[in-house]
């Protein structure tokens, strides 16, 4: 019998920290090219959901500026449909 098909149920919050020397002002997250929207409140959120999509490894990408005009860039891969690791620390 075939294996199960599995969609991702995985979605988190990316919180953006920003110092006080040079605060952020803006953000832009994306998800595999497309654009997340961010809330600015006290700090710069993105909700993210990976919920109903296949199977694979997903690219997350974060632009800042900072009120100097600099810009901070990272990235992050996560993968969905894994295995549950048991003990230790979770897995990102």
């Amino acid at each position: 019998a075939p294996s199960r098909i599995c969609v991702s149920r995985r979605s988190f919050t990316i919180r953006l920290r920003s110092t006080k020397r040079d605060p952020l002002v803006s953000a832009v997250v994306t998800v595999n090219g497309t654009k997340v929207q961010t809330v600015k409140k006290r700090r710069i959120t993105a909700p993210v959901t990976l919920a109903g999509l296949p199977k694979g490894r997903f690219t997350v990408k974060i632009t800042a500026k900072t009120s100097s005009g600099k810009t901070r860039t990272g990235t992050r891969k996560y993968r969905t449909c894994t295995p549950k690791r048991k003990g230790g620390t979770p897995q990102l």
